[in-house]
């Protein structure tokens, strides 16, 4: 199977987020604009007013009460049950989505290879979605700001930032197994750390596959590790 095609639908649904809110009775017809913030469809989430909104690409909201990134495949996976991740996650979510708005997929055969690549792909995927919409810290945009960029130019560019390992994690958690998660590197904290500033890879298709990062606290660390007898591995620079 040509994995690639599962990407192309994957973009293809997206879209039709807030459409999909409207259908669901989440978004109702007196707040149906996508400016306006409804009540967070998270079960973990007792909303009591609204916290949720649509982010301005269209492709993926943002709770600022329970802190949770979501597109339409966690609103599918919230309000019917079906799966976030693995292969019921393609042919129990996506599959009937494409359906759903008329676009064209086929599956075809997969393997056990194929099966853990297209995790791969929805983890960073989900990775990047959740670190679109975090803050930037006053450290990390002067950094930026004295190389002549802004936090929306490189949020354009695939560039971001973990303020939180923890909840990042804890999000990847909701969907993909701990075993998973290490296999794939999302278990080095050292690479997500507040202080470093995170660089999406992309395939020849434009696909996320992958994350560098630039930690700018790096030579304060080593000179701290010397001091103190370089004890342990070195700090890491990327």
């Amino acid at each position: 199977m040509d994995t690639n095609s599962v990407g192309i639908a994957l973009d293809a649904v997206r879209p039709y987020l807030f459409n999909y809110l409207v259908e669901q009775g989440v978004v109702t017809e007196a707040n149906a604009t996508m400016k306006d913030q409804f009540i967070c469809p998270n079960p973990d989430h007792a909303d009591t007013a609204p916290s949720a909104k649509i982010l301005a690409n269209g492709l993926k909201g943002y709770c600022h009460g329970c802190h949770s990134t979501f597109d339409i495949f966690h609103i599918n996976h919230w309000l019917n049950n079906v799966p976030i991740a693995g292969f019921g996650f393609i042919t129990n979510n996506l599959m009937p989505l494409c359906e759903k708005y008329k676009i064209d997929f086929e599956l075809g055969e997969l393997s056990e290879e194929d099966k853990f690549k297209l995790d791969s792909y929805r983890a960073v995927r989900a990775a990047e979605d959740w670190m679109s919409s975090q803050l930037w810290s006053d450290s990390l945009k002067e950094y930026i700001e004295a190389r002549g960029l802004d936090i929306e130019t490189c949020q354009k560019l695939g560039i971001y930032v973990v303020p939180n390992y923890v909840r990042f994690y804890s999000y990847l958690k909701e969907m993909f197994s701990n075993v998973f998660l290490r296999e794939v590197g999302f278990a080095k904290e050292g690479m997500f750390s507040p202080s470093s500033i995170v660089f999406v890879i992309r395939d020849h298709n434009g696909t996320p596959v992958g994350f560098v990062s630039r930690d700018i606290e790096h030579e304060e660390k080593k000179a701290q590790w010397e001091e103190g007898g370089r004890r342990g591995a070195p700090p890491r620079k990327y």
